[in-house]
């Protein structure tokens, strides 16, 4: 869901610096047809392609699952009840050690891929809202010739970014359903 919702974001505009000028696009104009556009008042390439952006958090949050992946199956078991404790008087951590650790990364791991993901959804939804225009498209209107290489039209456009928000909402939860069934599925194994 990770690298969908990345690589949707990727083919949204043709112009995906936000230091460039937008340009034309293909737009749905106030008689619901579509019609080539230059006036924007709103840019909202920012919240896809800016600092803090969809592309941004999607992006580490696929470098955070694939981190959460390898703790899973590289640590011989993980500590996911913090059953390590100090002994009194101690200054080591008793029981083992590495498995306590390894089971705090992993947590962390996902609980980061979780919350940039979620991160991901809120920043779609403005753009979702600047792009309403584009459901009062009249039904089966033909694309016209003057929108030819401006890339995508905005219902295209609001396509895809409808995809972009149920794969990044869908994959906060696939987030927390394997984090999850890790836990109880190592639980089980030891068993």
């Amino acid at each position: 869901m990770i690298i969908i919702t990345y690589t949707l974001n990727s083919s949204l505009f043709k112009e995906t610096d936000v230091t460039e000028p937008l340009g034309q696009l293909c737009n749905v104009n106030t008689s619901g047809l579509l019609s080539p556009t230059s006036n924007f008042t709103r840019d909202s390439r920012g919240l896809l392609y800016g600092p803090i952006s969809v592309q941004g958090t999607s992006f580490f949050a696929g470098i955070a699952a694939i981190f959460t992946i390898l703790i899973a199956f590289v640590a011989p078991k993980l500590d996911m009840n913090m059953e390590s404790t100090y002994e009194k008087g101690s200054m080591i951590l008793g029981g083992e050690p590495v498995v306590y650790v390894s089971g705090i990364m992993y947590r962390l791991s996902a609980l980061t891929t979780a919350m940039l993901m979620f991160m991901c959804t809120i920043l779609i939804v403005p753009v979702l809202q600047s792009h309403q225009n584009a459901l009062t498209v009249v039904e089966d209107s033909p694309t016209p010739e003057s929108c030819e290489g401006l890339g995508l039209n905005e219902v295209d456009r609001l396509d895809r970014l409808q995809a972009m928000f149920i794969a990044s909402a869908a994959a906060v939860v696939l987030v927390g359903v394997t984090a999850y069934s890790v836990r109880y599925d190592r639980k089980a194994s030891r068993e």
